[in-house]
């Protein structure tokens, strides 16, 4: 049996033990996508990118086969043909496809940063770069198009339409925030807390190295991650110390889509995870 998931790293109703039978309803479908997805022309050359390349497949197949949601196109992993490509594939099944820039946390929690920093951060980090977000259901895509309007997704919606524990969503900006905050500790010692000075390094993107005890403990912390397997999102500390079964659970689930679908994308995505 699995351990039962702590309140605060539960997984969103919507996802149920994985059925192979309401599954296997779809497997020529699946099989067939994916045989369409190796055939996209990427480049092959850029290492990077040939790693992402199966678990990227393996989120379209989730989407399709209904454990998540949304398929975030165009998000990390951001190769022309690649997104050409499965825009083509989404389109001639049917799917919702709905455009626009790349949401972000309702809330980035740098209150404790002075406003001048989060404006210009805020103004520096925001890419305007539009993503494609594919679902299957209008009700998501309406859900989607609200979320795209407003700019800001909530940490709860973020979980629920890409099938991520709420824990390691909210942990995932947490980094974020370590970020600024190595960043705000970095300028304002290479500045000597000059404010004309910081913006100029910042705005400059100056490269400044890490130094002191507390530099060295952010960064430390920003960097401590884990993958959860066989999906695109990092185990929170509680997930991945084994505190809580949530990652685990979804991983599994992502894990037995790939493997009714066609085994050898598991050890691809095992190959590239080493």
């Amino acid at each position: 049996m699995p351990t039962p998931l702590s309140r605060s790293c539960s997984v969103s109703d919507y996802v149920s033990v994985l059925d192979e039978k309401e599954l296997s309803l779809d497997k020529i479908r699946l099989r067939n996508t994916l045989r369409k997805l190796r055939q996209i022309p990427i480049d092959r050359k850029d290492r990077a990118d040939s790693a992402m390349l199966p678990q990227e497949m393996l989120d379209v197949l989730a989407m399709l086969a209904g454990l998540k949601p949304v398929y975030l196109l165009g998000r990390g992993f951001d190769d022309r043909a690649w997104i050409e490509g499965v825009l083509a594939i989404a389109k001639f099944q049917g799917l919702h496809i709905v455009a626009g820039p790349k949401w972000m946390p309702a809330s980035r929690g740098l209150d404790f940063l002075p406003e001048w920093f989060r404006t210009l951060v805020a103004e520096t980090q925001t890419d305007k770069a539009s993503v494609y977000y594919i679902c299957r259901t209008r009700t998501i895509s309406e859900e989607l198009k609200a979320i795209v309007s407003d700019g800001q997704i909530t940490i709860e919606q973020e979980a629920r339409l890409l099938c991520y524990p709420e824990c390691c969503v909210s942990e995932h900006y947490q980094r974020g925030q370590l970020v600024d905050a190595l960043l705000y500790k970095l300028v304002s010692r290479a500045a000597k807390n000059d404010e004309a000075k910081m913006r100029e390094l910042i705005l400059n993107d100056v490269s400044i190295g890490i130094e002191t005890e507390e530099e060295r403990s952010l960064y430390a912390q920003m960097t401590n991650m884990h993958a959860a397997p066989f999906t695109s999102f990092h185990m929170c500390s509680d997930c991945s110390s084994g505190k809580s079964n949530a990652a685990n659970l979804i991983s599994a689930k992502f894990e037995a889509i790939a493997r009714t679908v066609d085994g050898t994308l598991v050890d691809q995505i095992t190959l590239a995870s080493l």
